[in-house]
């Protein structure tokens, strides 16, 4: 235990030291000296441990976040998964709907130039067709 301070209105005056008394105040500031070096091992000591301690807390902390931030993220993610999965079924739906029609118009195209082919086939044929433009021409 450290000495109790002395004020300096009860503090006696200094006196000379002898040879012998010198090697004793040596020895005593020497043992004040490791008592406070010893203290100051135990308060870096406690400072360690305290320091692990509120390290290992704050990692416990952050590992928490971390897994809720994941678990936060899966469920976002398997969210945007799902609504993709719905618009290609739409859009693959839009293109099907698109396909059938589009054959429909082909199928109706070809049928009238068909049908033109051959009425066109049928003038260019037609027998009389010579005889009928002379005829008008008179």
């Amino acid at each position: 235990m450290p000495a109790r301070r002395v004020t300096s209105a009860t503090r006696p005056p200094p006196q000379p030291l002898s040879g012998d008394e010198g090697d004793i105040d040596f020895m005593l500031s020497e043992s004040q000296g490791s008592s406070e070096d010893h203290a100051n091992e135990t308060f870096a000591v406690v400072a360690a441990e305290f320091k692990a301690t509120w390290e290992k807390k704050l990692r416990g902390r952050d590992d928490k976040i971390i897994q809720t931030t994941q678990k936060e993220l899966d469920l976002a993610l398997q969210d945007k998964e799902t609504e993709i999965i719905n618009i290609m079924n739409d859009i693959e739906n839009i293109h099907q709907d698109f396909l059938e029609k589009y054959a429909i118009l082909e199928d109706r195209k070809r049928k009238i130039i068909a049908a033109i082919a051959e009425k066109q086939a049928e003038l260019i044929v037609c027998p009389s067709a010579p005889q009928l433009i002379i005829m008008f021409s008179k």
